[in-house]
């Protein structure tokens, strides 16, 4: 279960090995930043494609209250991160959304209404 806060800037997890993410401040060289984090209140899993779909729709939706403009324009990608069935069972319930470079370059700032 990663437990990451909006406005947290982290590196890049190995998703295969990490279970601790790391956070940074962001005027320190970081990966990518959380800007949206909604808890799911589902009472059973859903599934990983409505959890996936769900995530997306979150994502985007969010984005351009925080970075200032619109995803389809920005400069920077947006991923989710999300409860997998295993996770879900360990209480897992958080849709976590952040923003990198699309080139996976390295922030040295926060993008929060950064327009980038």
């Amino acid at each position: 279960m990663i437990d990451l806060k909006l406005g947290q800037c982290f590196n890049q997890p190995d998703i295969d090995t990490d279970v601790v993410v790391e956070t940074l401040d962001c005027s320190q060289p970081h990966w990518g930043e959380v800007y949206y984090v909604v808890e799911l209140t589902n009472a059973t899993f859903p599934g990983e494609d409505a959890i996936s779909d769900t995530a997306k729709d979150a994502c985007q939706n969010a984005f351009q209250g925080y970075i200032g403009s619109s995803y389809t324009t920005s400069s920077l990608a947006f991923g989710g991160m999300y409860p997998t069935s295993g996770s879900w069972a360990s209480g897992d319930r958080a849709i976590v959304c952040y923003a990198h470079n699309t080139d996976d370059s390295t922030l040295t700032r926060s993008v929060k209404d950064s327009r980038l």
